[in-house]
């Protein structure tokens, strides 16, 4: 371990954020735009996509309040520990997984064909900006710990884990 590297507090997330949300709040929006109108999904298909949405939004919500809240990952960054257990032990960046499966749940809730393309970019977003800065902070600090860590745990998708 390498104590002479930190992670920034916050790191990528208000960024991160700030594009999905801001996207996200824009297709809410536009949902009504004549561009978009044809891409509506009928009512049926709507309920189901809407139900999806609201467990999205749920999970993301559970996945922000167990890490920040529960878990204190603010704690965590000031002694330069690595979590991995708890919600951590689903997914490696529990915080970035909340803001795009909450936006993803609205996009699901609006019920509209073409922003369903939407959460791809925000998955891809959040791979290539927490690959880019991140992760090589955390292989600095943590050596194999880590890359085993990464092994055993998705970099987006919350799931559970044997271990």
């Amino acid at each position: 371990m390498d104590k002479n590297y930190k992670l920034p507090k916050f790191g990528i997330g208000p960024l991160y954020g700030l594009i999905v949300f801001g996207m996200t709040f824009a297709a809410v929006m536009l949902r009504g735009n004549q561009l978009f109108i044809g891409a509506r999904m009928n009512s049926t298909a709507g309920a189901i996509w809407a139900i999806i949405g609201l467990g999205l939004i749920y999970l993301g919500c559970y996945l922000w309040v167990k890490a920040v809240l529960v878990e204190k990952l603010d704690d965590a960054l000031k002694a330069g520990e690595l979590r991995t257990t708890g919600v951590f032990s689903m997914v490696r960046n529990p915080i970035y997984s909340a803001i795009m499966l909450v936006c993803s749940g609205l996009l699901c809730v609006v019920g509209n064909l073409w922003f369903m393309l939407l959460p791809f970019f925000y998955w891809l977003l959040m791979t290539v900006m927490v690959k880019l800065t991140e992760e090589k902070t955390l292989r600095k600090m943590f050596g194999s710990e880590y890359e085993e860590y990464c092994k055993r745990v998705n970099r987006c998708i919350p799931y559970p884990t044997s271990r």
